[in-house]
C-alpha cells in the first residue's frame, strides 16, 4: 500500500510512482491514476512499480509517501494457495486427507514420506 502525501505538479514535476498493471501497461499514479495527498493505494507487490525522474517545485516538498509493505507475498501457486486456506480455516486433518487422493499426492508426497520416514 501506499499513502500518497505530495501532489504531482505542484509538489513535483517529472514522473513520480509508476506502476505496471496487469494489462502490462506502465501507468504514472497523478497523471494516468488521479490521486490526491491522503489518497492510500493498495496495489499488487508483485507488479513492476517504480519510482522515476522526480524535480521538486520550488514551492512543492517533493515527492512524499509512505509504503506499506506486504507481510507475505503470496506466490501464484495454486497448491500453496489451497494448502493456506485449509490451514487457516481448519485442522490439519482435513489438509491431509483432502490431499491423499490427488493426483499430486500420490506421484510427488507419498513417495516423499516414504523417503523420510526411513531417515
Amino acid at each position: 500500500m501506499t499513502l500518497f502525501l505530495s501532489e504531482r505538479d505542484v509538489d513535483y514535476t517529472g514522473g513520480g510512482f509508476f506502476f505496471e498493471n496487469n494489462q502490462g501497461d506502465k501507468l504514472l499514479f497523478g497523471r494516468d491514476i488521479d490521486v490526491k495527498p491522503g489518497d492510500l493505494v493498495v496495489w499488487r507487490y508483485a507488479n513492476i512499480h517504480s519510482v522515476e525522474n522526480i524535480q521538486s517545485t520550488e514551492t512543492g516538498r517533493g515527492f512524499m509517501r509512505i509504503v506499506f509493505p506486504p507481510e507475505r507475498v503470496h506466490k501464484p501457486n495454486a497448491f500453496i494457495r489451497f494448502s493456506e486456506r485449509i490451514m487457516a480455516t481448519g485442522p490439519i486433518d482435513k489438509l491431509v486427507g483432502s490431499l491423499k487422493s490427488t493426483q499430486f499426492a500420490k506421484k510427488y508426497l507419498r513417495p516423499l514420506a516414504i523417503k523420510l520416514r526411513g531417515l
